[in-house]
Order: structure tokens, then sequence, then C-alpha cells
């Protein structure tokens, strides 16, 4: 809306395609089970832990994941529930990508399970100014899983913006 206030801009492990029906379903199933529980159990944070993080990281950093499971079983069953919706609940933005013509960079784990690698493809390959970088070894949460290369990344773009 205000691209004059901005210099460019970074979408990582972000889509802009609104989600399926039988996507939104499966959601809500485990969120409807979220809330009869009143709390983040194991299996909902491993139902999570299965979508947003890696192959590579569940087998070789089972410390990482498990301080993350741990910490989501921290959080409000409401609160997580409220999160799950504001994104299944997103419109379609596909059509308006090429309105945007800000340098953009597009960050996608390789392992993502929640967007897959294409649609972020497809996504940087419908902005006008994009570039796509995938991160090796990562599932949804990249910036937790490789930060090293996501930053990497990101100071690559920002040595390359102009600043107006």
């Amino acid at each position: 809306r205000n691209p004059e206030r901005l210099h460019g801009l970074i979408l990582i492990s972000s889509k802009a395609h609104d989600y399926t029906d039988e996507e939104r379903a499966d959601i809500e199933a485990h969120l409807e089970q979220l809330m009869r529980d009143g709390e983040v159990t194991e299996e909902f944070a491993a139902w999570e832990r299965d979508l947003v993080m890696g192959e590579t990281t569940q087998r070789e950093r089972p410390e990482l994941v498990r301080y993350w499971m741990d910490r989501w079983k921290t959080r409000p069953a409401g609160s997580v529930a409220g999160e799950f919706r504001s994104w299944m609940h997103k419109p379609d933005m596909t059509p308006r990508l090429g309105e945007i013509e800000l340098p953009t960079l597009v960050i996608h784990g390789t392992q993502d399970a929640v967007v897959p690698l294409e649609a972020g493809r497809a996504m940087a390959a419908a902005l006008p100014d994009a570039r796509f970088v995938a991160i090796e070894r990562a599932g949804h949460t990249t910036t937790v899983e490789q930060p090293e290369a996501v930053n990497a990344a990101i100071r690559r773009f920002l040595d390359g913006l102009e600043l107006r």
C-alpha cells in the first residue's frame, strides 16, 4: 500500500496464493482438537513440527526440534488457533504480485512442507524485481533451521539495495 516507505521487501517462507478447502479442513480439524484439549499437547506439537521443520533438521538436530516443541507447548491454545486461522483465511494475493515493483528477496526452504518450494519460486517469478534464494536442508522455519544461510542471503540483498 505504501511502497514509497520501503526500499525493498524480504519474504521468507511465504506464499501469495490462498489455502485450498482441503488444506483449511485439515488445519481446522487439528485446531478443533487443540481447543478441546485446551493446551498445546505433545501430539499437536509433533504435528506442528512435521509441518514446519525440515526432514534434515528433524533427523540431525533433535535438540533444536525438542527446544521448539517445548516452546510451542507453552503457548495458549486460543493464541495458536488464532495464528493458524489468520494464515488460512488470508486472501489470494497472486493477482497483485505484479503491482509490487520494489526489489524483493524471496527466501524459501527446500524441505518446506507448508509452502512447497515451487510455490515460492512461482511467487518470485510473478514479482517484477525479485531474487529467489532456496535454503538447503531447511523446512518452513528457515530462519531457525539455517540462520547463517538466511542471514547471508539477506545481507547480500541489503548490500545491493539502492536507498532512495
